[in-house]
């Protein structure tokens, strides 16, 4: 009768590969925890109604982060300093659109706002993916289940907004504090139309997203120094 052991070799390679695994993934999903803001300038000297306004992250003539972006982030939140003037409904919500000729297409949306103030209001994101050097418009809508009613199929063909948002024209033309910078990428007005040589006062809190070839190769090193042959 033959009896089949099993060598502590063969524990010790399944366990380290079992621990090994576990890094592996707790190592994806902490790399790029730290947090970077990406600032425009917080000195207002004048307010208006806007329905929205176009950004890149990457765009250092009037953003600034607090340390290198990387090709794609994670976006977790968003300060707009909103003023008292035009719409100010108490109920607000961002949406992120992306422009594709003359259609901007959804790209994701905060959490609704249903109490703002006068200043700083922070719009969180469920860490939206964005690519840091694309141009996104951040939308502003009044109307509450229109906000919730966007999904990924969602589309605009104009950024037109009133002071009383409603079904069938749900962006809110909200007052927001400005800041004169003549190398902004452009506010939307009330009838849809671009303006310049302003800027929003905003600052976006994101993570960046690991390059694949880094990740990989902190993974390959680190199995490298897990399976290395006991002494």
């Amino acid at each position: 009768m033959h009896i089949h052991t099993v060598s502590s070799n063969f524990y010790y390679t399944f366990h380290m590969k079992k621990t090994l695994i576990l890094l592996a993934i707790g190592l994806m999903a902490n790399a790029g925890a730290e947090q970077i803001t990406v600032a425009g300038p917080q000195t207002s000297n004048n307010q208006a109604g806007y329905t929205g306004f176009n950004f890149t992250l990457t765009n250092t003539d009037w953003l600034t982060p607090s340390v290198p972006l990387a090709d794609q982030v994670l976006l977790e939140s968003l300060d707009l300093t909103t003023a008292n003037t035009w719409y100010r409904n108490s109920a607000l919500g961002i949406a992120i659109y992306e422009k594709n000729g003359e259609t901007w297409s959804f790209v994701g949306k905060s959490a609704w706002q249903a109490s703002t103030t006068v200043g700083k209001n922070t719009f969180t994101f469920s860490d939206l993916l964005l690519s840091s050097s694309t141009t996104y418009t951040a939308v502003f809508y009044g109307h509450e289940s229109s906000f919730n009613n966007l999904s990924p199929e969602s589309t605009l063909t104009s950024l037109a907004g009133g002071q009383s948002p409603s079904e069938s024209s749900p962006l809110a033309c909200a007052g927001v504090r400005l800041a004169t910078n003549s190398n902004g990428e452009g506010l939307y007005n009330q009838s849809g139309s671009i303006a310049s040589n302003y800027v929003p006062i905003v600052s976006f809190a994101v993570q960046n997203v690991p390059e694949p070839a880094t990740a990989s190769l902190s993974l390959l090193g680190l199995a490298a120094l897990m399976m290395r042959r006991r002494v």
